[in-house]
């Protein structure tokens, strides 16, 4: 093969792995503005206020853990790409600070920010977008700084900005109706992701999981005492983690397991059904 046909076989192999043709993103419109989103359900967030000005990159896949996520090298060119990173904050993306210094123009939205946070032993509960009322802050967070990057485009971010936080407290007022008659607010959880959705909606999680550990056989037992002691008789586990501990409880209280995600890509729709398990396992 001539030195000139190596060149361009490089070239057609190299062009898209480096050019953005990223799994999580939405379809790559070349004149939209690169976002990059710490978690899955800020997905939604953005591709409702940014529409198609946007191309949206997903740097923890749904499915995966954020809290011990392990970034990609291909994930350093996403966010030397984007003009607007939304973060968690509350120390959740600890691992993706140091990818800021290969882009230091970029636009950064913390969710985290000025939010009502729920202390824990070691800072602030993490988990904040599992809040509606949190969600339409952030909504209007994002707003902001797509204005501040786009200003022409402002009208049409406004507009899809005031449509989507009407779905958001919609979603908030038919969730609080249908949870506040529950005559039993306690359900028990692997990883304890619902703390600000539990304070929203008058709700109390018992966690598995504590720390990012694994139950011991004392934590387990202590579980299924509160379990009967309760009346409780579903598990809820995440896709994230392992179900070993909660399918040992399940055996022991006679019970059944349900999965309620907390990092879907489909916000509102994943909340409703979330809402539909929880009264589906609250009330039996």
């Amino acid at each position: 093969m001539k030195r000139s046909q190596r060149f361009l076989l490089i070239i057609v192999i190299l062009v898209p792995l480096l050019s953005g043709c990223i799994s999580n993103a939405t379809q790559e419109n070349e004149s939209a503005i690169n976002v990059v989103v710490s978690i899955a359900p800020y997905f939604e967030w953005v591709e409702r206020v940014g529409g198609e000005n946007v191309n949206i990159s997903i740097l923890v896949p749904e499915g995966s853990e954020p809290h011990t996520y392990e970034p990609t090298p291909n994930q350093l060119i996403e966010i030397n790409n984007a003009k607007l990173w939304i973060k968690n904050g509350v120390g959740l993306e600890k691992w993706a600070e140091k990818f800021l210094t290969t882009n230091k123009d970029i636009v950064i939205v913390d969710i985290s920010e000025g939010a009502d946070l729920i202390p824990i032993n070691d800072g602030y509960d993490p988990h904040v977008w599992l809040s509606p009322k949190i969600a339409i802050k952030g909504v209007a967070q994002i707003y902001d700084a797509m204005v501040k990057i786009d200003p022409e485009n402002e009208n049409y971010y406004a507009l899809n900005k005031e449509a989507y936080i009407g779905e958001l407290w919609l979603l908030d007022q038919n969730m609080r109706a249908k949870l506040e008659d529950l005559t039993n607010n306690k359900f028990i959880v692997f990883h304890p992701a619902w703390t600000y959705f539990c304070r929203e909606y008058g709700l109390e999680q018992i966690a598995i999981e504590q720390e990012g550990k694994e139950p011991s056989p004392k934590d387990i037992i202590a579980i299924i005492e509160l379990a009967k002691e309760f009346n409780i008789h579903v598990i809820f586990v995440e896709p994230q983690f392992n179900p070993k501990s909660a399918e040992i409880i399940s055996k022991e209280i006679n019970g059944i397991i349900l999965t309620i995600n907390p990092l879907s890509q489909n916000y509102i729709d994943n909340l409703n059904c979330v809402v539909e398990s929880l009264i589906e396992g609250l009330t039996k």
